[in-house]
């Protein structure tokens, strides 16, 4: 249902891409996470990530299916463990998508918890858009019908909040 919240558990890749933008079409809320891993403190984040965003389904690739699974039913999170399907058969009945809002929520975005447990923050519909044209070069903030090429983007790390946006553009090759 529109507005659920959909736990991404998948390496940076294609089936990553497919991945979220299927939920912004469903209307789903992606909250994207490393992989739960071996170490603890790497189960304990990502456990703290899903209890606080209370997703309802866990979404990852069939590689990772079976650690994810294993993982789940150690830390008896009872939601669904699916493989989104990047190629699938034509529907049977016509499919809507989710028509969304700029103030509507896009994702949740969390906190590595290095030093303390993970902190999500809400991205909107508008605020993925205007990072989404930021990294593209543009500048959404000029005066209507101004836009420009942002030419210094020399201060953005990895570290920032743009990250995720600049991950999304780059595996899309826009």
């Amino acid at each position: 249902r529109p507005g659920d919240r959909a736990l991404l558990l998948l390496p940076n890749s294609a089936e990553f891409v497919v991945t979220i933008l299927g939920c912004f079409y469903a209307g789903l809320v992606p909250v994207p996470s490393s992989m739960p891993g071996r170490y603890k403190q790497d189960q304990r984040r990502v456990r703290g990530i899903a209890r606080d965003a209370e997703v309802g389904v866990v979404l990852t690739g069939p590689d990772e299916r079976g650690d994810v699974l294993t993982w789940a039913d150690t830390e008896d999170l009872d939601v669904p463990v699916l493989i989104p399907d990047v190629a699938p058969a034509p529907l049977a009945e016509p499919f809507t998508p989710h028509a969304a809002a700029p103030h509507d929520l896009a994702l949740l975005q969390y906190t590595s918890g290095s030093t303390n447990d993970p902190k999500g923050s809400q991205v909107t519909q508008r605020n993925l858009l205007l990072n989404a044209l930021r990294e593209l070069g543009f500048n959404a903030f000029a005066p209507r019908g101004a836009y420009y090429i942002i030419t210094d983007i020399s201060g953005l790390n990895a570290g920032d909040d743009r990250s995720f946006v600049r991950r999304l553009v780059q595996e899309i090759g826009v």
